[in-house]
Protein backbone atom coordinates (compact mmCIF):
# COMPACT_ATOMS: atom_id res chain seq x y z
CA UNK A 1 0.00 0.00 0.00
CA UNK A 2 1.42 3.39 -0.88
CA UNK A 3 1.06 6.56 1.20
CA UNK A 4 -1.70 7.96 -1.04
CA UNK A 5 -3.88 4.90 -0.32
CA UNK A 6 -3.18 4.85 3.43
CA UNK A 7 -6.29 6.89 4.26
CA UNK A 8 -8.61 4.89 2.00
CA UNK A 9 -11.13 2.46 3.44
CA UNK A 10 -10.91 -1.23 2.61
CA UNK A 11 -13.86 -0.80 0.22
CA UNK A 12 -12.16 2.09 -1.58
CA UNK A 13 -8.92 0.10 -1.91
CA UNK A 14 -10.85 -2.89 -3.26
CA UNK A 15 -12.63 -0.69 -5.80
CA UNK A 16 -9.33 0.77 -7.02
CA UNK A 17 -8.07 -2.79 -7.44
CA UNK A 18 -11.22 -3.62 -9.42
CA UNK A 19 -10.57 -0.68 -11.74
CA UNK A 20 -7.11 -2.12 -12.37
CA UNK A 21 -8.67 -5.57 -12.98
CA UNK A 22 -11.07 -3.91 -15.45
CA UNK A 23 -8.13 -2.32 -17.29
CA UNK A 24 -6.23 -5.61 -17.26
CA UNK A 25 -9.23 -7.44 -18.75
CA UNK A 26 -9.52 -4.78 -21.48
CA UNK A 27 -5.77 -4.94 -22.31
CA UNK A 28 -4.47 -6.81 -25.32
CA UNK A 29 -2.68 -9.07 -25.51
CA UNK A 30 -3.57 -10.91 -22.35
CA UNK A 31 -6.97 -9.49 -21.51
CA UNK A 32 -10.41 -10.96 -21.95
CA UNK A 33 -13.56 -9.10 -22.97
CA UNK A 34 -15.57 -12.06 -21.70
CA UNK A 35 -13.98 -11.81 -18.26
CA UNK A 36 -14.52 -8.05 -18.20
CA UNK A 37 -18.23 -8.26 -19.04
CA UNK A 38 -19.08 -11.48 -17.16
CA UNK A 39 -16.99 -11.18 -14.00
CA UNK A 40 -16.03 -7.56 -13.38
CA UNK A 41 -19.44 -6.04 -14.16
CA UNK A 42 -22.52 -6.94 -12.11
CA UNK A 43 -25.29 -8.97 -13.70
CA UNK A 44 -27.42 -5.92 -14.61
CA UNK A 45 -25.08 -2.91 -14.76
CA UNK A 46 -25.84 0.46 -16.26
CA UNK A 47 -23.14 1.12 -18.86
CA UNK A 48 -23.28 4.45 -20.69
CA UNK A 49 -21.06 6.24 -23.19
CA UNK A 50 -22.47 9.56 -22.06
CA UNK A 51 -21.40 11.84 -24.91
CA UNK A 52 -22.62 9.39 -27.56
CA UNK A 53 -25.80 8.39 -25.76
CA UNK A 54 -25.00 4.67 -26.03
CA UNK A 55 -26.66 3.10 -23.02
CA UNK A 56 -26.56 -0.60 -22.26
CA UNK A 57 -28.48 -1.34 -19.10
CA UNK A 58 -31.19 -3.32 -17.39
CA UNK A 59 -32.34 -6.91 -17.34
CA UNK A 60 -32.61 -9.26 -20.28
CA UNK A 61 -30.18 -10.28 -23.00
CA UNK A 62 -28.42 -6.91 -23.19
CA UNK A 63 -25.32 -8.24 -21.44
CA UNK A 64 -24.80 -10.99 -24.02
CA UNK A 65 -25.26 -8.43 -26.85
CA UNK A 66 -22.77 -6.12 -25.16
CA UNK A 67 -20.28 -8.97 -24.71
CA UNK A 68 -20.67 -9.89 -28.38
CA UNK A 69 -19.86 -6.28 -29.34
CA UNK A 70 -16.79 -6.28 -27.07
CA UNK A 71 -15.58 -9.57 -28.57
CA UNK A 72 -15.90 -8.16 -32.10
CA UNK A 73 -13.94 -5.08 -31.08
CA UNK A 74 -11.27 -7.26 -29.45
CA UNK A 75 -10.71 -8.98 -32.83
CA UNK A 76 -9.63 -5.66 -34.41
CA UNK A 77 -6.64 -4.98 -32.13
CA UNK A 78 -3.19 -6.48 -31.70
CA UNK A 79 -2.50 -4.24 -28.70
CA UNK A 80 -4.47 -1.98 -26.43
CA UNK A 81 -3.91 -0.58 -22.98
CA UNK A 82 -5.26 1.98 -20.56
CA UNK A 83 -2.90 4.51 -19.02
CA UNK A 84 -4.33 6.12 -15.88
CA UNK A 85 -3.57 9.72 -14.99
CA UNK A 86 -5.95 10.39 -12.07
CA UNK A 87 -7.97 8.11 -9.79
CA UNK A 88 -10.23 9.16 -6.95
CA UNK A 89 -12.09 6.71 -4.72
CA UNK A 90 -14.83 7.54 -2.26
CA UNK A 91 -17.14 4.95 -0.75
CA UNK A 92 -18.48 2.69 -3.50
CA UNK A 93 -17.45 5.08 -6.31
CA UNK A 94 -14.28 5.61 -8.31
CA UNK A 95 -13.67 8.43 -10.78
CA UNK A 96 -10.69 8.32 -13.08
CA UNK A 97 -9.08 9.86 -16.12
CA UNK A 98 -6.73 8.26 -18.54
CA UNK A 99 -5.90 7.50 -22.12
CA UNK A 100 -6.35 4.46 -24.30
CA UNK A 101 -3.54 3.44 -26.64
CA UNK A 102 -4.32 0.88 -29.32
CA UNK A 103 -2.73 -0.70 -32.37
CA UNK A 104 -4.95 -2.50 -34.88
CA UNK A 105 -3.89 -5.80 -36.42
CA UNK A 106 -3.15 -3.72 -39.56
CA UNK A 107 -0.70 -1.55 -37.59
CA UNK A 108 -2.87 1.58 -37.31
CA UNK A 109 -2.34 3.44 -34.04
CA UNK A 110 -5.42 4.80 -32.30
CA UNK A 111 -6.09 6.41 -28.96
CA UNK A 112 -7.87 9.09 -26.99
CA UNK A 113 -8.30 10.49 -23.53
CA UNK A 114 -11.34 9.65 -21.43
CA UNK A 115 -12.93 9.92 -17.98
CA UNK A 116 -15.10 7.39 -16.17
CA UNK A 117 -17.32 7.35 -13.10
CA UNK A 118 -17.91 3.84 -11.73
CA UNK A 119 -20.07 2.59 -8.85
CA UNK A 120 -19.48 -0.83 -7.27
CA UNK A 121 -21.74 -3.23 -5.41
CA UNK A 122 -20.85 -4.88 -2.09
CA UNK A 123 -18.96 -7.65 -3.95
CA UNK A 124 -16.84 -5.14 -5.85
CA UNK A 125 -18.59 -5.63 -9.21
CA UNK A 126 -19.36 -2.61 -11.38
CA UNK A 127 -23.04 -1.61 -11.26
CA UNK A 128 -22.67 1.74 -13.03
CA UNK A 129 -20.13 2.85 -15.65
CA UNK A 130 -20.53 6.35 -17.08
CA UNK A 131 -17.75 6.89 -19.61
CA UNK A 132 -16.92 10.25 -21.21
CA UNK A 133 -14.85 9.83 -24.39
CA UNK A 134 -14.71 10.96 -28.01
CA UNK A 135 -16.60 8.96 -30.60
CA UNK A 136 -15.33 5.39 -30.84
CA UNK A 137 -14.73 3.83 -34.25
CA UNK A 138 -16.94 1.02 -32.92
CA UNK A 139 -19.93 3.09 -31.81
CA UNK A 140 -22.26 1.25 -34.16
CA UNK A 141 -21.62 -2.01 -32.29
CA UNK A 142 -22.55 -0.37 -28.99
CA UNK A 143 -25.68 1.11 -30.53
CA UNK A 144 -26.71 -2.35 -31.71
CA UNK A 145 -26.02 -3.85 -28.28
CA UNK A 146 -28.12 -1.13 -26.64
CA UNK A 147 -31.15 -1.75 -28.85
Amino acid sequence: MNDENASLTATEQRNLQQVQAWADAWRLPGGSASRMVDEIYADEPEVTAVLQGHRVSGAGNFKSAWKEAELKIEEVYAEREIIFSTMLARGNSVAFEGAVKMVTKDGEQRGWEFAVFMVFDSQGRIVSDRTYMPNSPHGDLFEQAAS
